[in-house]
């Protein structure tokens, strides 16, 4: 199979035999500071495969998708790599590629182990020179700070919310809840939106039954029952979903509708990649 074959990992193809094959990597952050445009970085690597005499056969697209994973469709393309199919995977930035100082390293290594390239269109080094390499591997570990300055001002963002104002540290509609978010569209307004103050009231209806539900589990209902009731009665989750065992059993256990949150404990010294997995927590 070719990568022009390939519809769950290409997108469009030119038909050209003259010149190395490559494919284009487009990902668009999920940080606004850097929606680069998909047409744009596009453009960049269509105008450095003509100016290099390479030829684009097939184009890979991550959008809204973070660079601090690779839990993303560029894998496909390395594994394009590795299969011959293709030369090399060609980027706007190397920073598309990644901003994650481990992953970076270990899959450049795999598309490099494999006889491929990853080339910037828009950052002219020549990473088979040492020379080359250095100046790729600065500007990688410069992609990673970047990444690691906004990881940190949303930190202190989403501590903020939590610890001073205490509301969740993100925003969103609650099941029993309504909702009044800060921020708003304001035609009326000079930036398109109008601020307000957030917050988070009982709603008429599904508040009481939020209610129950914690009153008939502490008399000894089981959550299937209840999972039972509430379906029963009409009541979805915000997506609009049917409610499971477990997804009731997860938003009992946030303390939300006795006016808590769940947080992870400051004073707890696991490092900052693993907290997403840290049992330490504690109620606010």
């Amino acid at each position: 199979m070719t990568p022009a074959q390939a519809p769950a990992t290409f997108q469009g193809s030119h038909v050209d035999t003259d010149s190395e094959p490559w494919l284009g990597y487009i990902r668009v952050s999920t940080w606004k500071e850097e929606k680069i445009s998909p047409e744009l970085q596009r453009a960049a690597i269509e105008a450095w495969a003509k100016r290099t005499g390479r030829r684009i056969v097939g184009w890979i697209e991550d959008l809204d998708q973070t660079g601090r994973n690779f839990k993303r469709k560029i894998m496909k393309g390395i594994a394009a790599v590795e299969k011959r199919e293709v030369k090399g995977i060609a980027v706007w930035k190397y920073s598309r590629f990644g901003r994650t100082r481990d992953g970076v390293p270990v899959n450049l290594k795999r598309l490099e182990d494999a006889g491929g390239q990853l080339a910037s269109a828009t950052e002219e080094v020549d990473a088979r020179t040492a020379t080359g390499r250095l100046q790729r591997g600065i500007l990688f570990e410069f992609a990673a700070y970047e990444s690691d300055v906004r990881g940190e001002s949303w930190k202190e963002t989403h501590d903020h919310r939590r610890y001073k104002l205490h509301l969740p540290a993100t925003g969103r509609p609650r099941w029993g809840y309504i909702w009044t978010p800060r921020r708003v569209p304001d035609a009326t307004a000079p930036t398109g939106w109008k601020l307000q103050e957030e917050t988070y009231k009982a709603h008429p209806e599904t508040g009481p039954a939020v209610a129950e539900c914690y009153r008939e589990y502490v008399t000894g209902t089981s959550f299937y029952e209840l999972v039972t009731r509430v379906n029963s009665a009409g009541y979805r989750t915000v997506r609009g979903g049917m409610w499971t065992v477990q997804t009731l059993i997860r938003y009992m256990d946030t303390g939300f509708a006795a006016g808590l949150l769940r947080v992870h404990d400051p004073a707890c010294q696991c490092p900052p990649e693993g907290r997403s997995n840290c049992r330490t927590t504690l109620f606010i």
